[in-house]
């Protein structure tokens, strides 16, 4: 296989991820394929979004109860560039997966409620775990290097129908992974 490859394929079975994941979804899977997001600078970014009222939707639920969480779609950002202070970049509103009203417009557009919106601080090498209904998005990018960033979206296994996945077929390079990385690639079973 490439060599360029195996970083990403290790990304999908993290073993220091997987106990946060597993205690988060239970049994999960890949809900969709990695993502790559590349902003230049001066790049606007992209509106606030998440919040429990704003989807129509019971596929993008959190709910804690009895002392377990329970959470439909979680991403996990590996930054691939470092993001300090007041670079832009993810942003995120904590406690936003709680929020029991729709997202005030003012918020989405990031022209108001400045104090409650966190920007995440990383560098290369670490992961910033939280559910899509969690109210976040990127602020506008004044860093003076490119960002760049891995998401990679689980869910629960038990949370989609075979029916999406009629035909399901993979690249040539998904032979070369491990058992447990293909597992995290195979469509819920009936």
């Amino acid at each position: 296989g490439e060599p360029w490859r195996e970083g990403f394929l290790d990304l999908l079975m993290l073993p220091s991820m997987k106990p946060y994941l597993t205690e988060i979804l239970g049994d999960y899977r890949m809900a969709y394929l990695p993502r790559l997001i590349m902003m230049d600078p001066g790049c606007a970014g992209h509106y606030l979004h998440g919040g429990r009222l704003n989807r129509q939707t019971f596929a993008h639920t959190y709910m804690a109860k009895f002392g377990k969480i329970y959470s439909s779609l979680v991403i996990v950002e590996f930054p691939l560039t470092d993001e300090g202070p007041g670079d832009g970049g993810l942003a995120l509103v904590a406690g936003g997966h709680k929020a029991n009203f729709p997202i005030p417009e003012r918020l989405k557009d990031y022209e108001a409620y400045q104090d409650h919106v966190v920007e995440v601080l990383v560098k290369p090498g670490d992961a910033v775990i939280f559910n899509e209904i969690t109210i976040h998005g990127t602020l506008l990018w004044r860093g003076e290097h490119q960002r760049r960033a891995l998401l990679y979206h689980y869910s629960p296994r038990y949370q989609l129908s075979r029916a999406l996945y009629p035909d399901v077929s993979y690249p040539d390079y998904v032979a070369d992974m491990t058992e447990e990385q293909q597992a995290m690639l195979k469509p819920p079973q009936d």
